[in-house]
């Protein structure tokens, strides 16, 4: 039996890190992913905020999908990154019963 085929997590958990880190004065406190079931693992990156105002306002930034890009590629991940998703902590404790992973599905 050969090994078994999966995502780079230290390189997806690197472009999370280095995300929030970007985006941290704007609002960011967190970083999620949804990642492809087979290679070659594209991945949805969902940044979180506090608040529905800091949400907007960073969603809004036109440069946020192409600095995620950079940052996806220095970890590892280029061209594996589908989208980047701003959400906000207020909207998941009003509107998903506080989980992030009922939100993310």
């Amino acid at each position: 039996m050969t090994g078994t085929v999966e995502p780079d997590w230290h390189a997806i958990a690197t472009f999370e890190s280095n995300l929030i880190e970007q985006y941290a004065d704007r609002g960011a406190v967190r970083s999620e992913h949804v990642v492809a079931f087979d290679p070659p693992f594209r991945f949805h990156a969902w940044l979180g905020t506090t608040s529905d105002a800091e949400r907007d306002l960073l969603s809004a930034d036109p440069g946020l999908y192409r600095v995620a890009q950079r940052l996806a590629a220095a970890a590892g991940l280029e061209g594996l990154l589908s989208s980047v998703i701003v959400e906000s902590q207020e909207t998941v404790d009003r509107d998903y019963a506080a989980s992030w992973s009922y939100r993310l599905r």
